[in-house]
Formats: C-alpha cells, structure tokens, sequence
C-alpha cells in the first residue's frame, strides 16, 4: 500500500481532491530497500525496460521495533535523496524504514490548501500532512502496538525538512529518540538566498509562458532553463562538483513536469516551492524548547548557503535537546546525501545505533507478514542505467544563489554514487501499480 489518503475533515488540505502522499515501508522482515540493493538475476526477465510488478512494501510496521522516519528536502524524492540509508543492512535490520514524500515531492501530486484556507502551504502545513500521516497510518486497523503502546521515532531530514522535522519533533515530544539533520538551512533566509528565488520564480514564469504560448510548444518536449539547471546545481553541489548525473535529469525532468509543462505549474510553483521560502517564519522559542531528543547535525564546508556554518547556530537554538553533536564534513559542498552519501550514512548510523534503546523485543524473528521480494537482472540494471541521460538545458544567463561570487564554471565530476539509480526507479516506479 504505497499511498495513504489523509482524512478529509483535517484542516488544511483540499481545494478538491484528496492529499494523497506516497510513501515506501521497510521491516526488519521485509528489508525491501536492501533487497533492492543486492538484487539478482530473475529467471525470465527479460531486458526490455520494462519493470515488473514485483515490489511490495510490508502492510504494516513491526510493533517490536523503532520507526526511522526519513524526509526529502526542497524539490527531491526521498528515495532519490537518501538511498544509501534506505539500503543500508544494518539500519534495515534494527528499524522499521519509513520513506515519506511530502506535497510537492516525488510520487506526491501538490493540492493545494483549499480556497479561504488561513493557512498557505507553509511549513507549518508541511509539518501538519506528515504528522497527520504517521497518525492515521500508525492507528490504521490491523496496526499492531509496541509495547507500553507508544512508538519511538527516529527522524533523518535534509535541508528544509530539517525545518518540518524540529516541527515534529516539538509536537511529538519524547517520543523523538534522535533528530539528525542533514544541511541545515535557516528558518529566516538571507536576503540573497531570498533575492535568488524570486529571480527562479521569475524565470520559471517566463519559461511556463514560452512553453504555452501556443499549441505547437504546449505539445513539445522541453527542458527546465540553464540558469536553473546551473543555480540549483551550484547551491547543492558547489562550484567545484556536479550533481551525479542520475539525480540531475530526475530532478529537473520533475520539476519542469510539475512547473512549467502543466497547466498549472506556475500556481504550484508558487505554492509548493516558492511560498516555503517567502513565507517561512521561526519556530517559536516555547516550540524548540519542546524539543528534547538527541540532535546531530552534519554540514558541508564548502560553498554553503550563508557565509560561515550554522551547526553552532543551531546549538543555541534547542537548549533542551538531550545532547547535541555537530559534524563538519570537510571540502564537501552543500547537498551532502547526494554529494557525500557515504559519510553521511556512516555518520547517521553511529549516532543513532548506539541509541536505540530496549524498543526491538524478539528481535530478528521472522513473522507472518508476507512480502513479495523485489528482484532485478544485472542487464535490467543496465538497462535503467542507460535510461540516465544528461539533462541538455538552455545556455544560461543569470547566476543564481551565488553570494557576491561570480564563478559559473563547474566540472563534471560528482562523487555521488549512481550504482542505486535503477534501485531508486524501480522502487518508485513499481509502488505506481
């Protein structure tokens, strides 16, 4: 069951059609992701392209173990954005693995706020769908309880779902074990992170004009503007890298889906992406002194957002929390799932091994919930590597989130590991059917 329909009565959400979000379960008895991972040549299958329906997500968590909780940031799917935790034996061994795509992420569509909601599409309604979801899912029938009936939470957030994350973790109180945020980013921007996106929101207007100017360009394939393709590059890669080439075509072929081919792109541009940087507010100070988990945060070096780091920052910010540990990753640029997805899942997991509690009694027994097993041919794995092509975009003419810099040329390396592509379209494909 890869999709869940939030309630109708909960308050933020129609204009007309129901919040649908797509999300991706792992359990300690049916570790999908790693099966995925290591997968191996299926009698029969052929190397045509097609994906068969193979890929079943466990129904239900398993009550004896914790939940880990894992969100996208900004404009990715968080299958694309973290697979080397999602696939990571260890942590699929001691967890329930839940991967949640918010509005506006992956297989999520964006509805917006009904008409005379008070509320945009702000991060605090971001917050609200997610817990809304755990809600309903964890209290769906048939969900069996862990012991002493309170779930314990794990959260791993990139970017602004590090924002959506505190939010979660002031609403859920101890029952948050960790917090790790991933490139961290402020609540209030800098007025030249602020200047930035409005110059894309601009440019995303133009480009949406262009393509529906008339019939012929309304039905002709297209590509999202060089200037975005290089901004958004340069704020998540730097100046010195590339995105892995895999994560650049699927994220920009997304976002000019969602922006710009459709009818409504511009409003949902506006929506599902602009409002979260225009309208961001701080969390109050009696909400992050709700926050009482453990808190790591890991942060590149180079090319950040804002002129010096902000692990400290956010320090002071959580006076609360239970303990708080910061770690730098070094000559490494922004986007660091992406960019350094390694050391981030080596840097997560001894953080939050060593802290999850007695939660998983009976561990490591097998139960009677049934799974199908994914299953992947190596020439089927080439096949769904060819299919990551480059993206071609138009030759670019403004520079974007560059903070007084005027550097454009980026090499082509990426240390991004692109051999979880096809694992990542195959399981977002598959949980289509």
């Amino acid at each position: 069951m890869p999709f869940l329909n939030l309630s109708e009565s909960f308050p933020h959400l129609r204009a007309k059609d129901e919040v649908q979000l797509h999300y991706l379960l792992s359990t300690p008895s049916h570790p999908i992701f790693t099966q995925a991972a290591t997968a191996r040549a299926a009698a029969g299958t052929k190397a045509n392209g097609h994906i068969p329906d193979s890929l079943s997500a466990a129904t239900h968590p398993d009550p004896r173990y914790p939940l880990l909780v894992v969100f996208p940031s900004e404009l990715f799917s968080v299958s694309l954005l973290f697979p080397h935790i999602l696939c990571d034996a260890d942590l699929s061994r001691r967890f329930n693995i839940l991967a949640l795509d918010p509005r506006g992420h992956g297989l999520t569509r964006e509805v917006p706020p009904r008409k005379g909601s008070p509320h945009l599409y702000d991060l605090d309604t971001k917050t609200a769908d997610c817990l809304a979801f755990l809600d309903e899912y964890l209290n769906a029938p048939g969900v069996a309880k862990p012991q002493g009936g309170q779930w314990q939470f794990h959260i791993v957030a990139c970017g602004m779902s590090g924002l959506v994350a505190t939010r979660a973790a002031a609403k859920l109180g101890n029952a948050i074990q960790t917090l790790s945020i991933v490139s961290p980013i402020l609540e209030v921007e800098d007025q030249f992170i602020i200047d930035s996106i409005a110059q894309c929101e601009e440019i995303i207007n133009e480009a949406w004009t262009t393509a529906h100017s008339d019939e012929d360009s309304r039905n002709s394939a297209g590509n999202m503007p060089g200037e975005l393709v290089e901004g958004f590059g340069y704020r998540w890669a730097g100046e010195d890298e590339s995105l892995p080439k895999h994560v650049e075509r699927s994220t920009f072929a997304d976002l000019y889906d969602r922006f710009i081919r459709r009818g409504d792109g511009k409003e949902a541009a506006r929506a599902f992406l602009f409002d979260l940087y225009f309208e961001r507010k701080a969390q109050s100070d009696e909400e992050r002194a709700r926050v009482t988990a453990d808190l790591l945060v890991v942060e590149g070096s180079e090319h950040l957002p804002y002129e010096e780091p902000i692990g400290g920052t956010l320090r002071k910010r959580f006076p609360n929390a239970r303990s708080f540990r910061y770690e730098q990753i070094q000559k490494a640029p922004f986007l660091l799932s992406v960019m350094r997805p390694l050391e981030v899942r080596d840097l997560v997991k001894g953080f939050i091994l060593p802290r999850i509690g007695a939660t998983n009694n009976g561990a490591g027994t097998n139960t009677a919930t049934q799974a199908k097993t994914i299953t992947l041919s190596h020439a089927e794995m080439h096949q769904l590597r060819l299919a990551f092509t480059s993206v071609s975009p138009s030759a670019p003419s403004r520079t974007l989130f560059r903070n007084g810099s005027n550097n454009s040329g980026r090499t082509s390396r990426g240390p991004g590991d692109e051999r979880l592509a096809p694992v990542v379209e195959k399981m977002e494909r598959s949980s289509l059917a």
